[in-house]
């Protein structure tokens, strides 16, 4: 299974999707850049999908919201000013140990520096949803009641349904219980 599946949050850990995008079109890999034009950047989301490939924007829904989801991102990541308020505070360092990790680990650090001057860390070596730190069964009914919930592809007692029926899988004969 696909570890992204398996995230607590609808949220992509790289650009894969911008290198795939390239991927065997020779007319995007033979192209060289002009040195002296800027690489078009986003640097003020004017998407969803883009403020979720903004560290500022992400971080700013957490220490807004307490958690960037797909409520806090289709509600507030581009309607509320104090968002981009809070992204214009957010920079990123390059760090050599989360550097020199990766691939192979995907390490998490913040440091953060309050307004009353302290200096908070944190930091993640396992992040939630990585094959090292799984969601437990509780925590993927809870996402996929949420995604459910979002959608509104099923009402809550359906999405129990389903639920109840995915862990029975095994012992199913058929799977028209599925549909």
């Amino acid at each position: 299974m696909d570890p992204a599946a398996t995230r607590p949050a609808n949220r992509t850990v790289s650009n894969n999707n911008l290198v795939d995008a390239g991927y065997g079109r020779p007319h995007v890999r033979e192209a060289v850049p002009d040195p002296s034009k800027p690489v078009r950047r986003v640097t003020v989301p004017q998407t969803v999908h883009q403020a979720k490939f903004s560290m500022g924007t992400v971080l700013g829904l957490i220490a807004l919201y307490g958690k960037a989801g797909l409520t806090e991102f289709h509600s507030h990541a581009l309607s509320d000013p104090r968002v981009g308020e809070f992204r214009e505070k957010v920079s990123m360092t390059l760090d050599p140990e989360v550097d020199g990790a990766y691939p192979a680990r995907w390490l998490g650090r913040v440091e953060v520096t309050t307004a009353d001057g302290r200096t908070l860390h944190g930091a993640i070596d396992e992040p939630k949803g990585d094959p090292g730190n799984t969601l437990s069964r509780a925590e993927l009914e809870d996402k996929f009641r949420r995604l459910v919930q979002f959608s509104a592809a099923r009402s809550d007692d359906e999405a129990g349904a389903l639920i109840d029926t995915v862990w029975r899988l095994r012992e199913l004969q058929r799977l028209d219980a599925l549909a």
